[in-house]
């Protein structure tokens, strides 16, 4: 299975698990917390670094339609920021 299908495939599973990730405090600005919480009561978490951030961004766009939009942003923003083609934190 290409790489890219195999990213797909596991964040579907993300998707399935979002749904009862709504309850918590986590402001939708925590990205990271969100992703933990969204994801990790289903399968292991993947670290940002294994995919790109454009993989990332239209995975949890397409995966994450469950969660409200800002949270979407807020995962994406978090996974996206440590992917290995992210800009350094002084190119920002």
């Amino acid at each position: 299975m290409p790489r890219t299908a195999l990213a797909l495939a596991t964040l579907l599973a993300v998707a399935a698990c979002a749904h009862g990730a709504r309850g918590g405090a986590s402001a939708p600005g925590d990205g990271a917390a969100l992703y933990r919480r969204s994801c990790s009561s289903c399968h292991r978490l993947m670290a940002p670094a294994e995919h790109d951030a454009a993989t990332w961004r239209k995975a949890v766009e397409r995966f994450g339609a469950r969660l409200p939009p800002g949270e979407r942003a807020a995962i994406a923003a978090h996974l996206a920021a440590g992917a290995p083609d992210a800009p350094s934190p002084a190119d920002r």
